[in-house]
């Protein structure tokens, strides 16, 4: 049985994109306007020194580092034996409850929500002054980028077959752009699990993380269910989403660490400096 798309899906991300436009519209009507595009625009500076950081990491690591990337690797390409027998038993998955799981997946790899909620940390963050959740927001608009743009990079260069192609898991035409020989790494996978990652690491909670996790599972299940992608196309993903969330928050945290946050603030006799260290 494979998944369907269903209206309730695509309607859902278009909202949430639409309030989280509207919360920063907001936002921005309830705080001084040369406030706003003052902070916007340190963030803005910020995110850009954040994304450099992230971009050199691989050619800053040590043994244990390539070590652990070469292992993950290995680990993968060990996975991908299981990708028949895997498919098979996806394929034979039916029953509401799958179909429940894999609609659940499908609304929460949308990249509409994705921005949505982004804008809405954001937003929050601007109305109550709140470097922590702004930076929230930037965290979740960088690593999505970021891992997007890896993924697509990896799927057009390698071009591993699909399974409905009927070649195998181990069939690769190389670079392409035909979707049907873009297969690794499952790129709605790589979005759940970066977004989960960056948010389990600012909720630094164990429930909020487990919850958050087994929604980036349900996205994985979900290209399963529907037979777009192989398991180890899954485990790439979130091996990809992951590493890249992961970065993406320990650059931003480097960043605050090595230098006080300075919010230019409204106040009573007209503009303000608040400073957190």
């Amino acid at each position: 049985m494979r998944s369907r798309e269903g209206p309730f899906q695509d309607s859902f991300g278009r909202l949430a994109g639409c309030a989280a436009l509207l919360l920063v519209l907001w936002a921005a009507e309830n705080a001084h306007a040369e406030s706003v595009i003052r902070i916007v625009v340190s963030d803005a500076r910020q995110t850009g020194r954040a994304t450099w950081r992230v971009l050199q990491t691989p050619f800053q690591g040590d043994a244990k580092d390539y070590a652990l990337a070469g292992g993950i690797v290995a680990g993968m390409a060990a996975l991908s034996t299981l990708d028949r027998s895997v498919r098979h038993v996806a394929d034979s998955s039916g029953g509401q409850w799958a179909q429940n799981v894999a609609d659940v997946g499908h609304a929460y790899q949308q990249t509409e929500l994705t921005f949505a909620i982004a804008g809405a940390f954001y937003a929050a963050g601007l109305v109550a002054n709140r470097p922590s959740l702004r930076r929230t927001g930037q965290e979740v608009i960088e690593s999505f980028c970021l891992s997007a743009l890896g993924s697509q990079f990896l799927k057009h260069t390698l071009g591993r077959d699909r399974p409905p192609a009927g070649k195998g898991p181990y069939h690769f035409v190389g670079p392409n752009w035909k979707d049907m020989d873009q297969s690794f790494p499952s790129g709605d996978t790589v979005v759940a699990f970066s977004l989960s990652t960056v948010l389990a690491a600012e909720a630094k909670s164990l429930p909020v993380s487990a919850a958050l996790y087994t929604l980036a599972a349900a996205t994985a299940f979900q290209r399963l269910h529907r037979d777009r992608h192989w398991l180890s196309d899954t485990v790439g993903g979130a091996a990809w989403g992951t590493a890249v969330g992961w970065g993406v928050v320990r650059a931003h945290r480097s960043l605050s660490n090595s230098s006080p946050q300075v919010s230019i603030v409204p106040c009573a006799n007209g503009l303000g400096l608040a400073m957190n260290w």
